[in-house]
């Protein structure tokens, strides 16, 4: 037998853990299975979470800012790129109005 996968790990600070094979008979390559034992993970994000609050109301909202939108500036052009740019811009600024950056 000969391990084509590796695993990387701190054997200092991981040092309960074990490597087992997991025969998958899905052809003559067994699966690895890697089990880290007693992992102490620290609950504090120093990044804050950014999201977008959607819901049925801003899906709904974000709907009919579309369609009262007149896309007459993405068909001003006969430049493919010209006309996406324009398009992702319109896109991008209802979609921004409807679900607004949160903290």
């Amino acid at each position: 037998m000969t391990d084509i996968d590796n695993f990387f790990i701190d054997k200092y600070k991981n040092e309960n853990f074990t490597i087992n094979l997991l025969p998958t008979g899905l052809s003559d390559h067994d699966a690895q299975v890697l089990v880290l034992k007693n992992i102490k993970m620290s609950n504090s994000s120093t990044y804050p979470i950014i999201r977008r609050d959607k819901n049925k109301f801003t899906i709904s909202e974000f709907k009919l800012h579309l369609s009262y939108e007149s896309w007459d500036n993405v068909f001003c052009d006969d430049n493919v790129n010209k006309i996406f740019s324009n398009f992702l811009t319109t896109y991008l600024r209802k979609l921004s109005h409807s679900f607004p950056v949160k903290k």
